[in-house]
């Protein structure tokens, strides 16, 4: 499953529409809509928290749903993805504990 395919199964399990999200996060709808369909790149991590907050505000997202979700992300490279284990965003997503 895609970084876009999941991105659109958590804003539909959490009753959003495209533009109601895209409200949210304040992004165009537009762009929201390519990203779900694989016709954009992931989004930079500020972005993606952006969308993570706004999804997780409406339900909690399950920590493995988030997991998958991180693990898909192609921007969020190793390196990158370690220096974002000191974000209080991702640590509290994640329930991590700082290295």
């Amino acid at each position: 499953m895609s970084f876009g395919d999941r991105l659109f199964k958590l804003r539909k399990a959490r009753g959003l529409t495209l533009r109601e999200l895209a409200e949210r996060v304040g992004m165009d709808h537009s762009l929201l809509s390519k990203i779900e369909h694989d016709l954009r790149p992931d989004p930079e991590a500020d972005l993606l928290f952006s969308i993570l907050d706004a999804l997780n505000e409406v339900k909690t997202i399950p920590p493995n749903e988030m997991q998958e979700l991180l693990s898909e992300a192609q921007r969020l490279t190793p390196d990158r993805l370690e220096r974002l284990r000191q974000s209080k965003t991702l640590r509290t997503f994640m329930r991590m504990k700082p290295k």
